[in-house]
């Protein structure tokens, strides 16, 4: 049953030398391609597939979308924040993408708020992905402080170093009651060094 205040959200936030607690701006994520044209720009890609079916967990939104094969039945751009907006569908899921390249280089802390289940997974050596954080029940909006597990350890990043990462958000509602919303965020470290964000 859903645990929250009625709403499917997800938003996440960091902290670094110089910067307090900000939810993610979206001009520090930057997106290779967006409607079907190679360009490079600032933001990030919000695919929404829809009528999913049923499913409590994130492995439910991959099988129902075919290991996210299937075309989104919406696609998004996100020019704001790295927050995704709330309310979106019934037994839907959606993908937040993009490559997230820190501004100075230092320790930063991560942060996640989320309805229902959030984890926020990093890779620093482009191999191994290790849960940095998580909401292990649900918050409200923004809510960064309700659980010790929703904020990382500090995490070394090198300014103008471009690390991919999803946000994964499944949300299954019957009767306007949300049974069940997952989140997993995933940063992995620069793959894509050779792309040129100016």
């Amino acid at each position: 049953m859903k645990e929250g205040d009625g709403e499917d959200h997800v938003a996440v936030a960091w902290q670094y030398p110089g910067q307090s607690r900000v939810v993610i701006p979206a001009r520090f994520s930057h997106v290779a391609r967006f409607g079907g044209v190679q360009q490079t720009s600032y933001g990030a890609i919000l695919d929404t597939w829809t009528n999913i079916g049923g499913g409590l967990s994130i492995a439910d939104l991959i099988s129902g979308t075919n290991n996210l094969s299937n075309t989104p039945n919406k696609i998004e751009h996100l020019v704001d924040w790295l927050e995704a907006p709330s309310n979106r569908c019934d037994n839907c899921g959606s993908q937040m993408k993009g490559w997230l390249v820190p501004p100075v280089t230092g320790d930063y802390e991560f942060w996640i708020a989320s309805d229902d289940y959030g984890e926020f997974w990093l890779s620093t050596d482009n191999a191994v992905l290790e849960r940095r954080c998580q909401v292990p029940g649900f918050t409200s909006p923004r809510e960064w402080t309700k659980y010790s597990e929703q904020k990382s350890a500090p995490i070394r990043l090198i300014a103008g170093q471009a690390y991919n990462y999803w946000v994964r958000l499944l949300c299954v509602k019957k009767n306007h009651v949300i049974f069940v919303c997952s989140t997993l965020l995933i940063i992995s470290s620069a793959a894509f060094s050779h792309l040129s964000f100016h």
